[in-house]
């Protein structure tokens, strides 16, 4: 089953892992960092159990809408970060990502005690690419850097 794996170190050894499949058998590995849209204004408007219930939804609604083969890291609690390593380009990761937004959006509106607040995801896309990237911390480092971007 597909469920969040908690850990920074355990991202980058099995970005290492991806990256060498990648080398070997020219499979193209992508991540997805995936964030909630102004996550402090959000947690000073809501109480403890709503806090809790978003970030249960945010990890379900990743989790029911991935493959089994992508796996899902919890990176950060305090400011919620997830990411998810894929064996797809970029292209197949934004379909995927468009799936993980869409469920969570129409997750969040049916739920009585956050449909009411402007809920949304930010998502980062980025590929491994062997001759600008050097270390697993790249590819991770590339898709934070493109939740800067995300509209």
């Amino acid at each position: 089953m597909n469920k969040p794996i908690c850990g920074l170190q355990w991202l980058i050894e099995d970005i290492a892992v991806f990256a060498e499949t990648n080398r070997r058998f020219d499979i193209p590995v992508t991540t997805a960092i995936i964030k909630i849209r102004y996550f402090n204004d959000l947690k000073r408007m809501m109480s403890q159990n709503q806090m809790q219930l978003l970030l249960k939804l945010t990890t379900d609604s990743i989790k029911e809408k991935t493959r089994t083969n992508d796996i899902t890291y919890l990176l950060n609690n305090e400011d919620p970060t997830w990411a998810i390593l894929l064996y797809t380009d970029a292209k197949g990761a934004g379909i995927a990502t468009s799936r993980i937004k869409d469920g969570f959006e129409k997750n969040v509106k049916a739920n009585d005690s956050l449909s009411t607040m402007a809920i949304s995801m930010i998502v980062g896309i980025a590929s491994w690419d062997s001759s600008t990237m050097k270390t697993p911390y790249d590819l991770m480092n590339a898709g934070i850097h493109e939740t800067q971007y995300d509209v």
